[in-house]
């Protein structure tokens, strides 16, 4: 594409900016700068530029009970649910897509169960609409959801988190 060049305040400097946007294709791109002056002199230069995936980043993960309310006890028979915001490490939300929560049992080791979040445009945050039912046989203690890092990605490359990110709720 053609960006136009304005005069800067220093005399015969021109400048731009050009906003990348999410769905630009990652990679090397050329920068090319072709000018002319009405004195009939002409000249280009190139320049070479790397882009870079974006880093996608899980905000806000919290859970809540089957009232709709925030809560981090759970005891057996209660349904836990999760919320969170994946955002753009520039800017922006992540808004399309259905990601995996993994469950972390209280000796570390991770459940067969996950729970599959999904968007909301109403509430402009992924959740996980099936839940995870604390049965009798859970052992009491601290538990925790799991995003393990680089498991989430856009459609356009972009990857995430860069650690894992967790939240520690207890059972009774």
């Amino acid at each position: 594409s053609t960006i136009t060049l304005s005069p800067s305040v220093q005399p015969g400097t021109y400048s731009s900016q050009y906003q990348l946007q999410r769905d630009d294709p990652l990679g090397n791109w050329n920068i090319t700068v072709i000018a002319s002056s009405s004195g009939g002199n002409s000249g280009s230069s190139s320049q070479s530029v790397s882009v870079q995936p974006a880093q996608i980043i899980v905000q806000n993960l919290a859970t809540y009970n089957s009232f709709g309310s925030p809560t981090s006890d759970f005891s057996p028979g209660d349904t836990l649910y999760a919320t969170f915001r994946i955002a753009y490490s520039g800017s922006g939300f992540l808004t399309t897509g259905t990601y995996t929560i993994q469950i972390r049992g209280p000796s570390g080791g991770t459940l067969p169960d996950t729970l599959q979040a999904i968007y909301d445009p109403n509430r402009g945050l992924f959740y996980t609409p099936s839940g995870f039912q604390v049965s009798s046989s859970d052992p009491d203690g601290s538990w925790q959801l799991l995003i393990p890092a680089s498991s989430l990605s856009d459609p356009y490359g972009n990857t995430g988190p860069s650690i894992e990110t967790t939240y520690r709720f207890q059972v009774h």
